[in-house]
């Protein structure tokens, strides 16, 4: 990879074709390098003078030092290379490296210090925010990542704009299990079963999930009101327009859960923590989140009108786009306008 200050010499347009056909057969001669070979190499103030061959229809492009050789001896990808051209900016690769180095550098320091037992994922808005011109490359970014010892997987979802990652066995991070009782499959179809029949004074029980780990299930659409949920560790578990009012979920962990449209009204969230979960459009008016923690979360057209918010930790979640009318930052005044009781001074 380049690591020079660069300047371009020349710029060559392949038909798409051609460029394919080129960018993998770099170390192959060619004819198109052998023409003037001694032209692309570093000089003796050590700027590489390169080629730039793009394709037509292509944004990016590949930078070439030829060193006298008629084939590629040194290259690197240049995304957005027309946006540069257009800017007549000469190419200083070495920062554009150093820059993503840096952005890579930050998001595995992150995706270490904030992970949900082994996996983070975070939007790349931030990311892109932090660099100018748009002289940052998506693509590049999901390599270099890819390469780091610190990272099993990566995955990037394009529509959403979204990077996701394992992080490699010895950098993985579990919260503490001893003396929970795991549920399976069979035991929560049996206890919501029986839940419904409660709900309805047909017998049954009310489900009571408490210090249980709940992970990788499918709640979706799950009548869940008045469920007891305390101290549970509830992990990639789907909840999607599940129904949680009046629940009682305090200390409970809710960890890369995929939350949207859930409904838990004046349900109780104290001490409970968000990490990693989505829960746009979800409603949790007149609900206690004292001391709550979100970490990372989604939370887009949310509503928590009404709520107590007494030390809730937001972190780094965007609230931007909560609704938050007549919220609360006195517990003891929250619970005595619950319990419609006089407030003493």
């Amino acid at each position: 990879m380049l690591t020079n200050i660069c300047e371009i010499e020349k710029v060559v347009e392949l038909t798409d074709e051609e460029y394919e056909r080129f960018s993998q057969n770099l170390t192959v001669s060619s004819e198109l390098l052998s023409q003037e070979s001694e032209r692309y190499r570093v000089d003796e103030h050590g700027v590489a003078r390169c080629l730039l061959v793009m394709a037509e229809g292509r944004q990016d492009g590949i930078l070439v030092l030829t060193e006298g050789y008629d084939y590629a001896r040194h290259t690197a990808h240049l995304p957005n290379a027309r946006q540069f051209l257009k800017m007549e900016q000469f190419f200083r690769l070495a920062e554009f490296v150093d820059r993503m180095h840096s952005l890579t550098n930050q998001f595995v320091v992150d995706a270490i210090d904030r992970q949900v037992e082994g996996e983070y994922k975070i939007s790349l808005a931030p990311i892109r925010n932090k660099v100018v011109n748009d002289s940052f490359s998506a693509s590049l970014f999901m390599e270099m990542l890819s390469e780091r010892p610190e990272i099993a997987e990566v995955d990037y979802d394009y529509e959403n704009d979204t990077v996701s990652v394992a992080l490699a066995d010895e950098h993985i991070r579990f919260t503490d299990e001893s003396g929970m009782r795991y549920l399976t499959e069979q035991d929560i179809e049996v206890m919501c079963a029986k839940h419904i029949l409660w709900l309805n004074d047909e017998g049954g029980e009310q489900a009571d999930f408490s210090n249980c780990v709940i992970r990788g299930m499918d709640l979706s659409r799950r009548n869940l009101n008045q469920a007891i949920f305390d101290g549970a560790k509830i992990s990639n578990t789907q909840l999607y327009s599940a129904e949680l009012c009046y629940a009682s979920c305090v200390g409970t962990k809710f960890y890369n859960c995929y939350a949207t449209d859930l409904t838990a009204e004046e349900a109780n969230f104290k001490g409970a923590e968000f990490i990693g979960t989505e829960l746009g459009r979800s409603v949790f008016t007149h609900s206690n989140f004292t001391d709550a923690r979100f970490r990372n979360c989604e939370v887009y057209s949310c509503s928590l009108d009404g709520s107590c918010i007494e030390g809730t930790d937001f972190g780094d979640t965007d609230t931007s786009l909560v609704r938050m009318n007549r919220c609360t930052y006195d517990e003891d005044i929250w619970n005595a306008e619950q319990n419609g009781s006089p407030i003493t001074m």
